[in-house]
């Protein structure tokens, strides 16, 4: 038992000599970088396993999320979701509304954001529903209908890295317009070229789209 005091007082001096690296390291690098000297800077590690901050520095401040967040959001997926995705979880089995009876697909999508995406050429769920001959019934979401996230700005809602969040994504949520000499090339997903729902009314040299709030209609 005498080892215990030795081996605690290790410890703790390995966490006071790790929390003085981190805190030494961003003076040095980051805080004291003249190009920060009027910027708002914030900089907070924190260890969920023991619910301490390693470093917190203007942790409390309210700050925007801007796009470095994407660089601990990457290495997250990386590192915990592998190389694939649920991508829908079902069952086939029987199905009725009090009037009709069926057996149908019971589908509980996972908000995979790869569904009909042209970035994925593989498409397992997509080809999997075509392959089933019932109906596609589906499930309560699993999560609540807030289309937009915190801090999403009400004018870039239009915006191809602005789509609406959603349960189970379609080509991303957003709509793919090709324009060639004047005319359009072409139209992702075809749906809406198909029903009329975009229309000209910009200029040729740059054109622009634009869609109405709350409804799939698309000015050009």
């Amino acid at each position: 038992m005498r080892y215990w005091p030795l081996l605690l007082s290790v410890i703790v001096l390995f966490s006071c000599t790790t929390t003085k690296q981190i805190a030494k390291s961003a003076r040095e690098t980051v805080l004291k970088d003249e190009a920060l000297q009027t910027a708002h800077v914030g900089i907070s590690i924190y260890e969920p396993a023991t619910g301490k901050y390693w470093y917190n520095y203007n942790g409390d401040n309210y700050f925007v999320p801007a796009s470095n967040t994407k660089l601990p959001t990457c290495y997250a997926a990386m590192k915990y979701l592998g190389d694939s995705l649920v991508g829908l979880r079902y069952k086939v089995a029987p199905w009725t509304n009090g009037v009709e009876k069926d057996t149908a697909i019971l589908a509980e999508p996972t908000g995979d954001p790869t569904f009909l995406h042209p970035d994925f050429k593989s498409q397992k769920v997509y080809e999997l529903l075509k392959s089933i001959p019932y109906k596609i019934r589906f499930l309560k979401p699993l999560f609540g209908h807030n289309y937009y996230g915190k801090g999403w700005a009400w004018d870039d809602t239009d915006q191809s890295y602005m789509p609406q969040l959603s349960f189970f994504p379609i080509y991303g949520n957003l709509t793919r317009v090709e324009f060639v000499e004047g005319s359009f090339s072409k139209v992702v997903p075809s749906y809406f070229e198909k029903t009329n729902s975009i229309f000209f009314a910009g200029t040729a040299d740059a054109p622009n789209a634009t869609r109405f709030l709350n409804r799939n209609i698309f000015e050009v």
